[in-house]
């Protein structure tokens, strides 16, 4: 499929940091298969670079993050940091027990959206350690909370 082709060759090219698909239509279409290419090529979410040129003024770390289970169901839920500025998004991410956290290695986002909870995969360990972080508008990433086990 000539996306995969292309995205295997800009991976290789030091000077760019990624692609842009200019039309969702193909992939809500799924035509070709489309979709589910995309989907092998990033298997993880991806936060969009800050736009540069702008006052960077990041959220707070959200608060009050904690796990709660309901019958096999685990959720991951967490307070808005103080608003200013205010936080649009959140990012989770997970650590193995004894990893240092990383906040930069892709594969630990595991959610990325702008509620105050999220549902954890069913694959979880009991000794993973989650955090979150706020983002605002231009995607500014705030520091992260504490972690959660």
């Amino acid at each position: 499929m000539e996306v995969v082709k292309q995205v295997e060759y800009i991976r290789q090219q030091p000077e760019y940091y990624g692609g842009c698909y200019f039309s969702l239509r193909p992939f809500t279409d799924n035509r070709l298969g489309i979709t589910d290419s995309v989907k092998a090529l990033y298997p993880h979410p991806s936060i969009v670079p800050p736009l540069p040129g702008f006052s960077i003024q990041t959220p707070q770390a959200p608060q009050q993050v904690r796990l709660t289970t309901t019958g096999n169901k685990v959720q991951l839920q967490w307070k808005a940091p103080p608003p200013s500025p205010s936080a649009m998004y959140y990012a989770v991410y997970c650590f193995r027990a004894g990893e240092q956290p990383d906040f930069t290695k892709g594969e630990a986002l595991i959610w990325l959206g702008g509620e105050t909870q999220c549902a954890l995969p069913a694959d979880i360990a009991i000794t993973d350690r989650f955090y979150v972080t706020a983002l605002d508008r231009l995607f500014n990433e705030g520091p992260a909370s504490e972690a959660v086990r």
